[in-house]
């Protein structure tokens, strides 16, 4: 059985990928609407399963639309998306509501989060478990150890050296041989894609300054390791520079926390710092090669990993 559902989200960039996550199963036929009037037609003339109102809605106040859908459809399920970092509306609270979609969410979870909504049976959800830790286990206390050892954190005794051969010359002790080098670090990228993507700078430039007229950063970059390569936003590029090798030192990290916890690709290919007021969020575009944004946390989640792909995906059209 297949469910109809409607988003009424004016956020067209995070409702295409809303839809685009429930659709994915192929239970669901989902409808997108950005006013409040056409989704209040829309659920008085069609039989929908459940209704999913964003409370960032523009043009109509959210509460008033969900006040509506209710006094029209008595009997409609209603799925709530909160206000980043907010609670539901205290007047809502006495509205019958079947269920919530904070911001921001894996789309793993959505399955699960729209079964309860929709009062359904779902699949656990989809999201990657975490490496398992194997730990060597204990004997069991009924069985002893066929020699019993005792174990002790003091080194052990140093023992005599063997007495060297008389005869007759001077002894000389040989000097152990200095330890080996360790290998040199082989780069990520090569002195000459570093060269061929300074040559197109202007180009990377223009793209960096079409996306932040949408997301209004403080500060967007691309950089290849270290090296800044392109920028735009209100830092100088000495400012930018300094962001440039903090985000190496941050995606270098993520690296090695990615080989440590078993990731596949040996990376992650998104990462994410938040606070009260800004967000520095960062997407890999390829070997050593990522595209960064410093901006408002009142940009959308949603639009801003929309658009920082479509950006990620020109990029690469621009690469060597």
């Amino acid at each position: 059985m297949a469910y109809n559902i409607l988003v009424v989200d004016s956020d067209q960039a995070f409702a295409t990928i809303l839809k685009e996550g429930l659709e994915t199963n192929g239970n669901c036929r989902v409808t997108l609407t950005q006013s409040g009037s056409d989704a209040l037609e829309s659920v008085v003339e069609r039989p929908f399963d459940l209704v999913i109102v964003d409370m960032g809605l523009q043009g109509v106040k959210p509460v008033t639309l969900v006040k509506a859908i209710r006094e029209a459809k008595p009997a409609m399920r209603l799925m709530l998306i909160p206000l980043f970092g907010q609670q539901i509306p205290a007047e809502l609270r006495e509205l019958k509501i079947q269920g919530f979609l904070p911001k921001p969410f894996f789309v793993g979870d959505l399955p699960r989060l729209v079964g309860e909504a929709l009062n359904i049976e779902t699949p656990a959800s989809s999201a990657p478990s975490t490496p398992e830790l194997k730990v060597a286990a204990p004997p069991p206390s009924d069985v002893k150890p066929a020699t019993p050892v005792k174990e002790s954190l003091a080194p052990p005794a140093p023992t005599a050296a063997p007495a060297p051969p008389v005869t007759g010359e001077p002894q000389v002790e040989k000097a152990p041989p200095p330890p080996a080098p360790p290998p040199p670090e082989a780069p990520s990228f090569s002195p000459a894609v570093l060269a061929r993507l300074q040559a197109k700078e202007q180009q990377i430039a223009q793209l960096l300054k079409s996306l932040n007229r949408e997301v209004r950063a403080e500060s967007i970059m691309v950089t290849l390791g270290t090296q800044l390569i392109a920028f735009a936003g209100l830092l100088s590029r000495e400012q930018a520079a300094k962001l440039a090798k903090l985000v190496a030192d941050s995606t270098d990290a993520a690296a090695q926390m990615a080989t440590f916890l078993g990731e596949p690709s040996a990376r992650f290919e998104q990462s994410m710092h938040e606070g009260a007021e800004y967000r520095m969020y960062s997407l890999s575009v390829g070997e050593g090669l990522v595209l960064s944004l410093a901006l408002s946390s009142d940009t959308p989640l949603g639009t801003l990993r929309y658009r920082a792909r479509q950006t990620a995906e020109e990029l690469l059209e621009l690469m060597p």
